[in-house]
């Protein structure tokens, strides 16, 4: 994992699938055990456990795929970008926040105890909100068809949160969406602005404010991009390209040769 430059991201997938896998075949016994009993009593060991333990132990197999896709193509940029250290930091005090969040909503509901709900969506909506907030206009193809920017994705993660995760529960709603707000103001004040080596995935990084810094220049003179999607086009044109001289007899260096 240390050479994959996402060594925290793929852990994080890795526990979060062997939890379910133990889970499911020990019928439920890790969701029936204390350290992942969210309605214990506030401010005890237990509580405190779950406040960090709730992202690891996922409800059904379609959140620990699709969830844990998501984190992996998210928290890998992220990841990336800023170094496993302060990624590993930035992801344990989203998940703490959005923890702390509910059961704080929790007391000024008068409950018992809290109503964390188990599973990755919590920190990976998070994760989305942070990733958004530097490069909102970076576009992701949805299902391979359809494009759509990231800011308009952490919007709908957002939503899913507070109208599906806690349909009924608009106060609580409100308050799991701490993680979201942490992150974002995080990101935006510039607190995780450096990132601690150069990567070479994606550039998620905010320079001078939020301002576009000068990208490295090509071979022709003109920037690269550093969106995926941007260099998979040039490439596929570059291809494209390569095919039609080939088919046409010329090629690139034709231009050198003297004229008869």
């Amino acid at each position: 994992m240390r050479r994959s430059q996402i060594p925290v991201t793929l852990s994080l997938i890795a526990v979060c699938a062997l939890l379910f896998l133990i889970d499911f075949f020990s019928r439920h016994m890790l969701a029936l055990s204390p350290y992942f009993d969210f309605k214990t009593p506030f401010l005890t060991p237990l509580a405190l456990i779950s406040m960090f333990a709730y992202p690891l132990l996922n409800p059904d197999f379609l959140t620990v795929v699709f969830a844990s896709l998501w984190l992996f193509w998210v928290g890998g940029s992220l990841e990336r970008s800023w170094g496993s250290a302060r990624f590993a930091l930035f992801f344990f005090g989203i998940t703490a926040a959005s923890g702390i969040g509910v059961y704080f909503g929790s007391l000024l509901m008068h409950e018992e105890g809290s109503f964390l709900r188990g599973g990755l969506w919590l920190p990976v909506t998070s994760l989305t909100v942070a990733w958004a907030t530097i490069n909102p206009l970076q576009t992701v193809m949805l299902y391979g068809i359809v494009p759509i920017q990231a800011r308009w994705i952490a919007l709908f993660e957002v939503g899913v949160i507070y109208f599906v995760y806690y349909e009924g529960e608009s106060v609580l709603g409100l308050f799991a969406l701490t993680g979201a707000l942490a992150a974002y103001l995080i990101v935006k004040i510039g607190l995780m602005s450096s990132p601690s080596y150069r990567s070479s995935g994606p550039d998620l990084r905010i320079v001078n404010g939020g301002q576009n810094r000068r990208r490295p220049l090509d071979d022709a003179g003109t920037k690269t991009s550093l969106n995926p999607m941007d260099r998979y086009r040039a490439w596929q044109q570059r291809r494209k390209l390569a095919k039609l001289l080939q088919k046409s007899g010329f090629t690139d260096r034709d231009e050198d040769q003297p004229r008869r």
